[in-house]
């Protein structure tokens, strides 16, 4: 099977779109985030395809939206804590951050951070998120 038609027999059970080439990249990210899609993936045309492996010459470009949002807790670990809070979210939070953020939480019981994340569940639930800073 082509790779074409692997993209195909794939997309027919998901929310894939495929799109055979695109000039204006800019102007489909913008789509991309307009729609909420979750991102694109830009392949250089002269590439070898295989099916098994990440090429290094493929390049997924990520939607990523922001919140903000508390904890509460915090669990030190060797990169740095992982923040916690009552809904049950995690968020790693590395280097000379995460001991502004420890004193924080000691002082006043909870920080407000901004995260970083790729979609919002229907149950309002964030996915794949990440520390971007205290607020």
């Amino acid at each position: 099977m082509f790779r074409y038609e692997k993209l195909k027999f794939i997309q027919q059970n998901s929310f894939l779109e495929i799109i055979k080439n695109y000039d204006d990249c800019i102007k489909l990210f913008e789509l991309i985030k307009k729609n909420d899609f979750e991102g694109i993936v830009i392949r250089d045309l002269n590439s070898l395809y295989t099916w098994n492996f990440r090429s290094h010459r493929n390049y997924k470009i990520k939607n990523f939206k922001e919140a903000e949002m508390f904890f509460d807790g915090y669990e030190v670990n060797n990169k740095g804590i992982t923040l916690t809070n009552k809904e049950g979210y995690r968020v790693q939070c590395a280097g000379g951050q995460s001991l502004k953020v420890q004193q924080i939480i000691q002082k006043e019981a909870k920080v407000k951070v901004k995260i970083q994340y790729l979609q919002q569940l229907d149950s309002g639930r964030y996915r794949f998120i990440s520390f971007r800073g205290v607020v």
